[in-house]
């Protein structure tokens, strides 16, 4: 009762203005509004052509048949020109902001390894940053714009243009790269870039099953895996000066690669907020503090992500760990050895705060999900190490390629045989 009376009585300005503003966003008082609405002077109903850049990584549906990104507008035509130049050239409308659109997989998909489909005319990569025209349809019932054909545009001259095609290009050669490695290497490629055209058929829905959805979602588990593997190696190689700037480069190139999803957002704003505390002798932070700054912070920058599922998962799995995990801690470390009663109570408390969200969302409770993450974790972090080391040694002598895809495709058996055990355990079922 002294800590609770404490808690209250201290200072927290962050923590009360992030507590009233989540309550102002999901109590339909309308202060989450869309930073990047569609603009132009044709309907979007009307919409038959459009031209801009993809600002999202394609993430493929859950029924295989269209990838799901967003489009920064530049142009649009209507289906029926009726407004012509005086040279009798059709013109295109100037729109701005940001849609959805649905692509077809095997447009999307032409140029990866091991999908061969038979297109007319050019295939086009389909990344963040790519700058594309395509032909198609406003599909009401989806509220996205449904792509049937589309065209490559040659990407910006700027250097930010440019730095995006550079890493459209680095994330297709690692897709091609870890295709050789089969079901390990397409477990690798989820982990390390959220693209999960590779994952085993029902994995996806095993790991959900089993209460572990956010490992395969890129999250604080992947950045401070990076974070910790960086900083010893920077330590030693570099010296204890010079790890802040090693740690700091290795979460910013990961988070760059592998693209800004709510919850690795979140995890790249603590990182650099503790990171930066504790290299140059600030003031010690209070987690709370920390999380609540950078809710505050987060919301401005892209308020749309404050409507998403995973914004609410990942924000709050982190508040139960930090109001949660320590009420419990006394009480377990008392039966159970401090190696395992640790990470037993952060995964109780994750789970008790991220409950009320899925059973709203998805109508079910995977209490599992607290035994299986205890068991399932360690082994992604020695699987991730196992694979950085691999990737490094491959693209110095690819010839080793072979017997390293054996080594992770046996580590690959384990994990998929323990997340499978966990997954028969059924949920409870609320709908």
């Amino acid at each position: 009762m002294v800590k609770f009376i404490e808690f209250f009585s201290e200072p927290r300005p962050f923590l009360l203005a992030a507590l009233v503003c989540a309550f102002l966003a999901y109590c339909g008082t309308g202060i989450l509004k869309e930073r990047s609405p569609y603009k132009s002077a044709i309907p979007l109903q009307e919409v038959q052509f459009l031209r801009g850049k993809i600002c999202t990584n394609p993430c493929k549906m859950s029924s295989g048949k269209f990838y799901s990104a967003k489009l920064a507008l530049v142009s649009c035509k209507p289906s029926q020109i009726t407004c012509k130049s005086g040279t009798g050239i059709e013109q295109s409308f100037k729109s701005s902001g940001k849609i959805s659109i649905l692509i077809p997989s095997k447009t999307v998909e032409a140029l990866y390894p091991g999908k061969l489909y038979s297109l007319e005319g050019k295939s086009v990569l389909i990344e963040q940053g790519e700058n594309i025209s395509c032909k198609g349809k406003w599909n009401p019932k989806a509220n996205a714009f449904t792509v049937h054909s589309l065209e490559y545009i040659e990407p910006d001259k700027s250097l930010s243009g440019k730095i995006a095609h550079f890493r459209a290009k680095c994330r297709l050669v690692f897709k091609r790269m870890l295709f050789g490695w089969g079901n390990a290497g397409g477990l690798i490629l989820s982990l390390l870039s959220g693209a999960r055209e590779y994952t085993e058929s029902g994995l996806c829905n095993d790991f959900s099953l089993a209460g572990l959805s956010h490992v395969l979602a890129l999250s604080g588990m992947h950045l401070s895996f990076f974070s910790g593997l960086s900083g010893i190696l920077g330590k030693r190689i570099f010296g204890k000066r010079a790890s802040f700037f090693v740690r700091m480069a290795a979460i910013i190139a990961f988070s760059w690669f592998a693209g800004l999803s709510p919850s690795l957002l979140r995890a790249l704003l603590c990182s650099s907020f503790i990171l930066f505390a504790n290299s140059f002798y600030c003031k010690k932070l209070k987690s709370s503090e920390i999380l609540s700054a950078v809710f505050l912070i987060h919301i401005v920058i892209i308020p749309d992500d404050a409507k998403s599922v995973a914004f609410m998962l990942s924000y709050s799995a982190l508040a139960g760990i930090m109001a949660i995990t320590p009420l419990i801690e006394r009480f377990f470390t008392r039966k159970i050895p401090p190696a395992l009663s640790s990470p037993l109570c952060t995964s109780i408390g994750a789970q008790a705060a991220t409950t009320p969200i899925t059973a709203a969302f998805f109508g079910t409770i995977t209490p599992i999900g607290i035994i299986s993450s205890v068991a399932v974790c360690p082994l992604i972090s020695i699987f991730l190490s196992l694979a950085l080391f691999c990737i490094a040694i491959c693209l110095l002598m690819p010839f080793l390629c072979p017997p390293f895809g054996c080594i992770l495709n046996m580590a690959y058996g384990a994990i998929v045989f323990l997340v499978r055990i966990f997954a028969r355990v059924p949920p409870i079922q609320l709908k």
